[in-house]
């Protein structure tokens, strides 16, 4: 089997430092261990521009005096006009490397405003796979506020939905989402969470206490990821600095980096745990596991509704304790109590499941033994593969 595998957003590269980016790397790698030729078609590589939730895409120069003083609505809609005029020009190339590659599926990872996927799948006769991994119109709003093209992009997405042969997305509530904002039957949506390397994520790893400076009878609590709004860092440094009063020498480890960070670590200096919260920036993706392999327990402290986080089954791999906040796609995959612990979402709450594991090695061990274990059977990127490719296989030379 042959696929081009499609991502249409001029920002998005394989080479980010985030989530999305893994999730680009290793499904394709997973896919050509599977046997599948996989050809990428990504604008994002093919641009010289910043990736997304790196560094560099940051507003700055000109551009950023013009986002300050433009409205909000307006600079939206500016924004939203630019990738329209993007897809726009997409089309026509993409319908190009489709009969040049001959391939007997695309695969698109969606992206807000991209539905050039749709009409080359359509003039070409090529069934088209859209990955969804968020209710792209809705994010786009949380991130960004309205904009005056709001209604285009509702458009939009009923554009991609229909127009797929088959919706691909990470958790089932937001299949149920999708479901219903497109008009469309159950069997035109399939679920499939994120996953793991379980060859660079694994027990065996080594830490990188000593390069980070953290005192060996430290309680660590890692987290790897973006620093954005929704993933309620500010409640881990709370949890951080309520355990030190309590007597926990706890110690946080974020690993990553994003547009909260400055906050974060003004918040940690105006709670008195500034000294007790590590936090390296952006690492090479290579150099994650060590990092988290440093830590005693991780957090996920909180994240968008929809997502299944990609940093749960990392840190399973490394057979690490887990304490995330409950929500419908954790819960999926897990079992509270049995494979990691739940709490409901103040600092108060992840402090005292912190607490609960600090004081009980035992159990501390036990959850993250069933975590490993349920990750490395279910949830690799090679597992994932295998079905994905099952459901490949059933639209070849159905056409678009």
């Amino acid at each position: 089997m042959k696929i081009l595998y499609v991502s249409g957003h001029p920002h998005l590269r394989t080479d980010a430092p985030s989530g999305y980016a893994t999730h680009m790397r290793e499904t394709m790698r997973a896919l050509r261990c599977r046997g599948v030729e996989v050809v990428p078609w990504i604008v994002g590589d093919q641009r010289a521009t910043p990736a997304e939730g790196s560094r560099e895409a940051k507003p700055g120069g000109s551009r950023g005096v013009l986002r300050r003083v433009v409205p909000g609505a307006l600079w939206q809609g500016m924004r939203d006009a630019s990738l329209m005029r993007h897809d726009r020009a997409a089309e026509a190339p993409l319908v190009e490397a489709i009969e040049r590659e001959r391939p007997d599926v695309v695969y698109e990872r969606g992206s807000y405003l991209f539905s050039a996927g749709v009409r080359a799948a359509h003039r070409t006769g090529v069934p088209l796979v859209v990955e969804i991994n968020a209710p792209y119109v809705e994010e786009r709003t949380a991130l960004h506020g309205r904009g005056m093209l709001d209604g285009y992009g509702d458009r939009w997405e009923r554009t991609v939905l229909q127009g797929a042969a088959l919706v691909v997305t990470v958790s089932t509530v937001l299949g149920s989402y999708l479901r219903e904002r497109g008009g469309l039957d159950a069997s035109s949506v399939r679920v499939l969470p994120n996953a793991v390397d379980p060859e660079l994520f694994h027990p065996g790893v080594p830490t990188c206490r000593p390069e980070l400076g953290i005192a060996d009878d430290a309680f660590v609590i890692g987290y790897v990821g973006s620093f954005i709004a929704w993933h309620r860092l500010d409640v881990l440094v709370r949890a951080t600095a309520l355990l030190r009063r309590a007597g926990v020498p706890a110690v946080a480890l974020l690993v990553g980096d994003g547009p909260t960070r400055a906050e974060l670590l003004e918040l940690a200096a105006d709670l008195g745990v500034g000294d007790h919260v590590v936090a390296p920036g952006a690492v090479p993706f290579e150099r994650v596991p060590g990092h988290v392999q440093s830590a005693d327990v991780c957090a996920i402290p909180d994240h968008a509704w929809y997502c299944s986080p990609i940093k749960l089954f990392e840190y399973g791999g490394l057979r690490k304790a887990v304490v995330a906040k409950e929500s419908a796609p954790i819960l999926e995959v897990v079992e509270d109590g049995r494979d990691c612990l739940l709490f409901p979402g103040s600092p108060e709450g992840l402090a005292a499941a912190l607490r609960a594991l600090h004081d009980d090695p035992r159990r501390r061990a036990a959850l993250a033994d069933s975590l490993h274990a349920r990750v490395c059977e279910q949830h690799t990127w090679s597992a994932s593969a295998r079905r994905l490719v099952d459901w490949l296989s059933d639209l070849r030379g159905r056409g678009a």
